[in-house]
């Protein structure tokens, strides 16, 4: 998208020069339009891209860099742009820019296809990002999924849980994968150190149902979930909604475990306007 035709009102809100109420009614009609959610993916793409090229305005680009950078997320992002344009640099002019745009088309389609599925209560079975992801252009055309099974809980210092495949719900028009389904709670950390809890991974499609611990801000309705290597590197995102006053969660994400490679990963969750609320450590072992 150039940002030229970006509306004013989504320029404002990832600048952060909107105001709370003006951004909170943004945010929930975004949750419920996918057509709405990608034209505000695309808008970001399109001002990391202006940030790179120096072609924002002088008072954006002193917003950008106040608000937009002041996310670990964020400066996730433009480092990654920053390097695929340093990959490219070898190309002709036509491939530079063929390379970039193709590789920033398909991570925002990782990234809406998980958001879309978040949303609306579905298996986030195509959420991961980076090697091992699926292409979510089929997932984005299936009707409203069913409601997510009931899962099993387990306290994180605890055994590890053991997977409850999903029931079935009768004979279905097309064929599916039942996934079995693992939940585990965890608890915030400020730092790495200190024993952690190790999750072992069952073979075969497994969905990891992740309830975090933490007080939810008045404020807060749904937050932006990051699954990371230790490194930094993003491996899932995906979406949750603010828990209930008085539960003792922040927020409760599905992650597709059966995707990711057995590693130390930690869990970020921040607002959509990039207020990072918590940080979890998960240990993900094969067995």
């Amino acid at each position: 998208m150039p940002l030229d035709v970006v509306t004013p009102e989504i320029r404002r809100y990832l600048l952060g020069d909107l105001d709370e109420a003006g951004a909170a009614a943004l945010e929930d009609r975004y949750v419920a339009d996918p057509a709405l959610l990608e034209r505000v993916r695309a808008a970001e793409d399109a001002l990391i891209e202006a940030f790179l090229d120096e072609r924002l305005r002088p008072d954006e680009r002193v917003r950008f860099e106040a608000h937009y950078l002041a996310s670990p997320i964020h400066r996730d992002r433009v480092a990654i742009a920053r390097a695929l344009r340093q990959r490219a640099a070898p190309q002709s002019s036509a491939g530079r820019a063929g390379s970039l745009y193709g590789w920033m088309a398909l991570a925002a389609a990782v990234v809406l296809a998980s958001l879309w599925i978040v949303a609306r209560g579905g298996p986030p079975s195509q959420q991961a990002v980076g090697p091992q992801a699926t292409r979510p252009g089929a997932e984005s055309r299936v009707p409203r999924p069913a409601p997510a099974p009931p899962v099993a809980s387990a306290a994180a210092p605890g055994p590890s849980p053991t997977p409850l495949p999903a029931p079935s719900s009768g004979p279905s028009p097309g064929p599916s994968a039942a996934r079995a389904v693992l939940a585990l709670t965890l608890s915030p950390i400020t730092t790495r150190g200190g024993e952690q809890a190790t999750q072992v991974r069952p073979p075969g499609p497994v969905d990891l149902v992740l309830r975090l611990e933490g007080t939810p801000t008045a404020s807060d309705r749904v937050y932006d979930a990051e699954l990371q290597t230790v490194d930094g590197r993003v491996m899932w995102r995906g979406r949750g909604r603010a828990a209930a006053a008085g539960s003792g969660l922040l927020t409760t994400v599905r992650v597709p475990a059966d995707t990711l490679p057995a590693d130390d990963y930690v869990v970020v969750i921040a607002t959509p306007t990039h207020e990072e609320r918590g940080r979890y450590v998960l240990r993900l072992r094969s067995r």
